[in-house]
């Protein structure tokens, strides 16, 4: 039985962490290395991290000072001892079966990593909704060209949780969480580990349980510097295209226009949660109207967005959108958002 290390970062999580150790405490699995890593958390986290670490001697505390996820997740990499690792959110769980199933997946096929889908528990709606996958076993190559359209629009490739990966391969290929963003980085790391991976695993069972406590769109609190953050999630997300690309011509064409589609796809997501953002900074109290058009100009300037504003496909409002910040109309964003 190989050993798995699970990194848990903590922040102010008193009301679920409890919920969350319990769900990796009574896995079937029992050769784990549980890394609860509290980022300066203001309650009572901690004193319930030292609770259960009396309960099971698998559990490993560090107590850090507030430094950001990022941080945390990759005191975690550079601390576990595992053959494999994973990452749980704090106020999530995962199903009984989770490392005994991937971890046979893994090493069944040899992988780099296991992709797996998750349950939404949409909270302030009383909701549950399954986002599951189908099989899927070989090459990253091959994965990119069947499953990444898919994956990534159903929102599987985003995040580090819903994946066991092979630790040595962080390691080796020195794939960190990048500690300058708050937000998008969790993105940024899974394409560099799909860019970085030679053997990938999707099964179609569910197994993470991602607890949802806002509903919308995935920018929920204004971030100044969240289109940088975005355009670096971006970047490692062509990169990752560029290097499984299909360079040969099937006769009908088939093996084409799927990488096409799939840089579509990654455009298309740039482009919705730019305007998205465009539109937190129109509607911003905050700001005065100058730094609004100033911030707005410097998104529509930018030479990634103007890439990939020829392949995205936009419908509705941000198609028209789109017209204006291709054409620098960036005065008549602002009154739009400020009529509607």
């Amino acid at each position: 039985m190989k050993k798995v290390s699970i990194v848990v970062p903590v922040y102010n999580a008193k009301k679920y962490v409890g919920r969350c150790i319990e769900s990796i405490i009574n896995q079937t699995y029992s050769d784990l290395e549980i890394l609860l890593i509290n980022d300066g958390s203001t309650d009572y986290s901690l004193d319930i991290l030292k609770e259960y670490k009396k309960k099971d001697s698998r559990i490993v505390i560090t107590d850090n000072e507030n430094s950001g996820v990022s941080y945390t997740r990759n005191c975690g990499i550079k601390s576990a001892t595992g053959e494999y690792i994973m990452f749980i959110d704090a106020d999530d769980t995962i199903k009984k079966t989770t490392i005994e199933d991937n971890v046979r997946l893994i090493e069944e096929h040899n992988a780099d990593m296991v992709i797996a889908g998750f349950t939404y528990y949409l909270t302030e709606r009383a909701e549950v909704k399954e986002n599951p996958m189908v099989k899927f076993a070989g090459s990253s190559r091959e994965f990119v060209e069947k499953h990444f359209k898919t994956a990534l629009e159903r929102e599987v490739l985003n995040p580090p949780w819903n994946k066991l990966i092979r630790l040595s391969l962080l390691k080796e290929k020195n794939i960190y969480f990048n500690e300058k963003y708050s937000i998008c980085e969790d993105m940024a790391f899974s394409m560099e580990l799909l860019r970085e991976s030679d053997k990938v695993v999707m099964t179609d069972k569910v197994y993470y349980n991602y607890f949802v406590k806002s509903t919308g769109s995935l920018v929920f609190k204004f971030n100044e510097n969240y289109f940088e953050a975005l355009s670096y999630y971006y970047e490692q997300a062509v990169k990752a295209l560029k290097k499984h690309s299909i360079h040969t011509v099937s006769k009908n064409n088939d093996k084409i226009r799927t990488v096409d589609e799939n840089r579509i796809a990654v455009d298309t997501l740039f482009t919705n949660l730019s305007v998205m953002f465009i539109k937190l900074i129109s509607t911003n109290s905050n700001l005065d109207r100058k730094k609004k058009k100033s911030m707005i100009k410097n998104i529509g300037g930018d030479k990634r967005l103007k890439k990939a504003l020829v392949n995205a496909r936009l419908s509705g409002k941000k198609k028209f959108m789109v017209f204006f910040i291709k054409h620098k109309l960036y005065s008549i964003i602002l009154l739009l958002y400020k009529i509607y």
